[in-house]
């Protein structure tokens, strides 16, 4: 479980990131 846990967090993260980064994005071409 916790394995599991730190493997997805990660993940998680990392697309939590790249759509914040889409929404920036889509701002500035706004």
């Amino acid at each position: 479980m916790l394995k599991a846990r730190r493997a997805v967090s990660p993940v998680i993260a990392t697309v939590i990131l790249v759509a914040v980064g889409m929404v920036i994005a889509m701002g500035t071409a706004y």
